[in-house]
């Protein structure tokens, strides 16, 4: 980890939710619950592009990101620590012809 590039979210149990840059290059979506660190979606993963506003957690942990994909296209996905492995799943997604818009 780079070091952190966005603002963190907390919940009521503690939890902190963030976005960081990676070695060598790329950004990752974090969860940090129960002195644990969680990687829950990664540039190395399905994204070209993590961030950049966000992310924001619910009271049970589930993190929503925005992110792009190769493809172009652009969505909000969200993940918790609650899946094991942790794996992001789309809330809203648009396609590579509106998502730039």
């Amino acid at each position: 980890m780079a070091g952190i590039t966005s603002h963190p979210d907390i919940n009521d149990a503690g939890a902190l939710s963030f976005y960081a840059g990676l070695k060598p290059a790329g950004s990752g979506a974090y969860l940090f619950e129960q002195r644990r660190l969680v990687a829950l979606a990664d540039t190395g993963m399905l994204f070209k592009n993590i961030g950049p506003l966000g992310p924001t957690m619910n009271q049970h942990g589930a993190v929503a990101f925005r992110a792009d994909l190769p493809t172009g296209a652009s969505g909000i996905f969200s993940s918790s620590r609650a899946r094991s492995p942790p794996s992001p799943r789309p809330v809203i997604s648009l396609p590579a012809s509106t998502a730039s818009r």
